[in-house]
């Protein structure tokens, strides 16, 4: 016993060779900031890294590769960091030609993504000014717009796409409006690549074109019927028509030209009318040859297009087999789908893009599913160009890489601190381990293999008390990497202490009973008969380990529970600020 205290203070001048573990990242952190795009935010990632010679590493978003940096640059911001569809994205960095050397974290996206304020426009305004040639005049259009980051906006005359302009030009004049062939044009204004953010305007064409146009389309009526195919429906157009000796006309559907038709054909059916994205779509109608004589409508699309029932993933299952030697194994899934019409899926594995698939192939096997190392591997499925239809799923990896290995329960407790350093004292249960043992890491360090028949506790140190660095302590077998446990106690603050000295000539201590079987009465004195203030209690079992410490308020008498000690004799050293007092005792 006494060569282990006297062990424990020489590690005070003493540094300890350790043994350096493979090259790891740790302390792998994710903040997130403001959105920044179209399904983008800023991230701030950082990360530490042991046991490495290079210096840059490489980034990768929901499986997408981002770019090499040099680790000088972290923490490093990525300002369009792309939203993957779920609640959480996940980013994964690896150092630079170090396939073995990763780290992936998943977090929640911002709230900023997860419930975004619906971008909207509002006081749309049009003025009218002179006529500039055959059938075109001078408007001025105007608007404001609150939610968007989009700086730019899409402008329509009449359904006809007219361009993309900067918000910065507002207000804008356009000198060559197109007039339509009624009273009445209609200009549409959008946001930027985000067809659910638009608005459309009626307004009264100028005089100098209404006193000199006499043909007019008016009564222009959509009525939609049921959807026929991939994002088309049925709709049946009429209208009536004054001042013309044309028999024929033009129609258009959401600026796409649809063909030419006879006015004896009105109501006209239009089987397969494409859907444009939006809440509502446009129908536009000339007299043929006559550009100005023309009808714009604008209407609601029908609710089985717009998914009155949103579009759901449900019953997401993965069935593993068997494993190949390249680390990949078969994964077979399946899911249930409801309110899509998009027949098509996307898949990922860990968040890796693996491919795109028709629902029709489920369930679907995937042969060589990657295995992500850790005890459970995760799937992400998004209906195709549904970001906000996916479903993830964790599940555990098949036991041919585990080889029903089990590590868990893992338990570290600390000692008391000596000369500004601890020890580490660790336990945990285990099952069906490899013949090859289990490792013992963390921060960077490698603390050594052990076998599994080694008794427990395993105690490790001396370990720098020093309230920097946050300790983790990883239990990994050997073999079968993907076996392991964790945990971390934090920082480990080990304040410096004083010079003991030893005073058991000097001071009584009086353990009772003794043997003990429970509970064990302790009364210490000095010499004059006074110890007063705290104290630290440690226990000692007769192979020089640590088995129990604990802090008293009263120095001077107090109790301390045994029970849990197996038989045997053991030391008890208690430290206070005058000094150490030991004493030995038996448990039965």
């Amino acid at each position: 016993m006494r060569s282990f205290i006297l062990t424990l203070l020489l590690f005070c001048f003493f540094s300890i060779l350790k043994a350096q573990a493979p090259c790891e990242i740790f302390n792998l952190t994710v903040a997130t900031g403001d959105c920044t795009g179209d399904l983008t935010y800023t991230a701030v990632v950082n990360f530490e890294v042991s046991n490495t010679t290079n210096a840059s590493f490489d980034l990768w978003a929901n499986g997408t590769y981002m770019g090499n940096y040099p680790l000088s640059a972290l923490p490093l911001t990525i300002q369009n960091f792309p939203y993957n569809g779920g609640v959480n994205d996940v980013v994964k960095v690896c150092i630079n030609d170090n396939a073995n050397c990763c780290r992936t974290k998943e977090f929640p996206v911002p709230a900023c993504i997860t419930n975004p304020q619906p971008c909207e426009i509002v006081n749309l305004t049009v003025a009218t000014g002179d006529c500039t040639g055959d059938s075109t005049y001078a408007v001025v259009v105007n608007f404001e717009v609150s939610n968007t980051t989009n700086a730019s906006f899409d402008l329509w005359a009449n359904g006809t796409y007219v361009g993309n302009y900067p918000l910065s030009a507002l207000p804008l004049t356009i000198q060559n409006f197109p007039y339509n062939g009624g009273v009445n044009d209609v200009v549409k204004v959008c946001i930027n690549d985000n067809a659910n953010c638009c608005k459309v305007k009626e307004f009264p064409v100028p005089a100098c074109i209404t006193n000199s146009e006499p043909c007019e389309i008016y009564d222009l009526t959509v009525i939609t019927g049921d959807c026929t195919g991939d994002s088309t429906y049925q709709v049946k157009i009429d209208f009536e028509v004054s001042n013309t000796t044309n028999a024929l006309f033009d129609l258009w559907a959401n600026g796409t030209y649809v063909g030419n038709y006879p006015l004896s054909a009105l109501p006209l059916t239009i089987q397969n009318f494409p859907y444009n994205g939006g809440v509502n779509d446009v129908v536009k109608v000339c007299i043929n040859d006559n550009a100005n004589c023309c009808k714009v409508k604008e209407f609601p699309v029908p609710a089985c297009i717009t998914n009155s029932e949103p579009c759901e993933i449900f019953n997401l299952t993965v069935t593993t087999g068997d494993c190949w030697p390249d680390s990949t194994y078969f994964a077979t899934i399946n899911f249930g789908v409801q309110g899509s019409t998009n027949g098509l899926f996307d898949l990922w594995a860990n968040g890796i893009y693996v491919g795109n698939y028709p629902l029709s192939a489920l369930p679907l096997t995937i042969q060589h599913f990657p295995y992500n190392g850790g005890v459970n591997d995760v799937v992400k499925v998004c209906i195709n160009d549904n970001p906000n239809c996916c479903q993830v799923k964790e599940f555990p990896v098949p036991s041919c890489f585990l080889g029903n290995c089990v590590i868990d329960n893992l338990l570290v407790q600390t000692t008391a601190c000596v000369c500004g350093k601890f020890f580490a004292v660790i336990t945990f249960d285990h099952e069906n381990g490899s013949n090859d043992g289990f490792d013992i890491g963390g921060n960077g360090v490698n603390y050594g293999n052990f076998a599994y028949s080694q008794q427990q506790p395993i105690i490790l140190g001396p370990l720098e008390g020093d309230n920097t660095t946050p300790y983790e302590f990883v239990v990994r077998d050997h073999s079968l990497t993907g076996c392991k446990d964790a945990v971390e106690v934090g920082k480990i603050d080990c304040p410096e202490s004083p010079t003991f000295e030893i005073i058991n000539n000097e001071g009584n201590v009086q353990l009772a009973p003794n043997p003990a079987t429970s509970s064990l009465s302790v009364t210490a004195t000095l010499r004059n008969g006074t110890l007063n203030g705290s104290g630290q209690v440690s226990i000692i079992s007769a192979d020089g380990r640590v088995v129990k410490n604990i802090s008293v308020n009263t120095a001077a008498s107090f109790s301390i529970n045994i029970g849990d000690l197996p038989p045997g004799t053991y030391e008890l050293v208690l430290d206070t600020d005058l000094g150490r007092l030991t004493g030995k005792f038996s448990k039965i």
